[in-house]
């Protein structure tokens, strides 16, 4: 039933290079900052970001839930009102540039990317991660140039400049997408419980995914921060390889139904994770060999067990999307914050970024289980 695995395979392995260049872009973008600013100004940067996703995951969930399940009028509605609503907030964001940094690096950077996200929603709705990651490294690679440019042109750049330069990369891909929208109808989301649902499970992700690096720079400080987003930015690479190769099995889990037997096979998922888990492990040796900072190479070494439960976690996420069970995925993503926050605040004082990848490594550990066996090893059973 799963229709064309070489292809998927195929898929994944180019969106896999194009989201690797991408996030590699990301890296020396870090690095650049890091060694600009110190580590301590990358780690202002980086809780700016962090932030930013707080707002964009769930005011873009409802959006990228429904975009491989509606059918081509409604998508077409769908993608106009999510631009239309990423500009609105994008503008808000440039406009509290010059009051307070802070918010207006995370309203720019998340209205940025809900509109970038309804340009690459045709790509993903159609099982092409790659055509869409391709515009990711575009992207990334904009705002990479034009930071090097401010260094190389401003003695003694601030976090400031470099964050608006930063944002500024998203307007071309938004004067790009324009044709597309301008004259489609626009339609406020749908008020369901399904909806609650979604919202509930994407806050759930977004403080999942980047409110631990907010949490942590609260307890543990900037520098603690800025450690530990080196780490979590390998792992969430490798997540969303899961995530891509999951992606390409849309439209065979549309035809039917979500089955899992239509999705990506368990048995190639298995040797994907694994083999994500041994990279994490394999940098963090590297980066001890380097003799980097212990709070750096362990914070690998530490999450390499999440990188191969995040990579399960991902192609689970999708399947269960596909079926429907969207308040499932919120009380999954919801119980998981709740260990993790948990984890940090009882560790991260003690033991900074350590402290933090153990706390994720105990959640997604649980997040695993439950996914696992809503799929797999309860399948006659009422969702749980």
């Amino acid at each position: 039933m799963t229709a064309g695995p070489e292809k998927s395979t195929r898929r994944t392995v180019l969106s896999a290079v194009w989201m690797f260049g991408g996030r590699g872009l990301g890296l020396l973008w870090a690095l650049l900052l890091t060694h600009e600013l110190g580590i301590s100004g990358y780690g202002q940067f980086v809780v700016g970001i962090s932030a930013a996703a707080l707002i964009s995951i769930p005011v873009d969930a409802y959006y990228l839930v429904r975009s491989p399940r509606v059918d081509d009028e409604q998508f077409e509605v769908d993608r106009a009102s999510r631009y239309w609503l990423g500009v609105l907030i994008f503008a808000l964001g440039l406009g509290l540039f010059a009051v307070w940094l802070p918010a207006g690096l995370a309203l720019s950077k998340a209205g940025g990317d809900v509109f970038f996200n309804a340009q690459k929603s045709t790509a993903i709705r159609t099982g092409r991660p790659d055509n869409a990651f391709a515009l990711d490294s575009a992207r990334q690679g904009l705002s990479l140039v034009a930071g090097m440019v401010v260094i190389v042109a401003v003695e003694d750049a601030s976090v400031w400049l470099l964050s608006l330069v930063y944002v500024l990369g998203f307007v071309p891909f938004a004067v790009a997408m324009l044709p597309r929208v301008v004259g489609v109808r626009v339609e406020l989301p749908e008020r369901t419980r399904s909806t609650v649902a979604l919202v509930a499970e994407a806050l759930g992700g977004a403080a999942y995914t980047q409110g631990d690096i907010v949490l942590l720079g609260l307890i543990a400080g900037e520098s603690a921060a800025g450690y530990y987003s080196y780490a979590t930015l390998a792992l969430w690479s490798i997540a969303a390889v899961g995530q891509n190769y999951s992606f390409t099995f849309h439209e065979p889990l549309r035809e039917h139904g979500g089955a899992v037997e239509a999705g990506p096979p368990f048995k190639i998922t298995s040797a994907l994770a694994v083999a994500g888990g041994a990279g994490m492990i394999g940098t963090g040796v590297v980066l001890w060999l380097l003799g980097t900072d212990n709070d750096l190479w362990l914070a690998f070494v530490v999450l390499s067990v999440a990188a191969s439960t995040r990579f399960y976690g991902a192609v689970f996420t999708t399947v269960l999307a596909l079926q429907s069970r969207d308040e499932l995925r919120a009380r999954m993503s919801l119980v998981a914050v709740a260990i993790k926050t948990a984890g940090i605040l009882a560790l991260a004082w003690s033991l900074g970024s350590i402290g933090a990848a153990i706390a994720f490594v105990l959640a997604d550990l649980v997040a695993f289980a439950w996914a696992y066996r809503a799929l797999y090893a309860a399948r006659s059973e009422v969702a749980v």
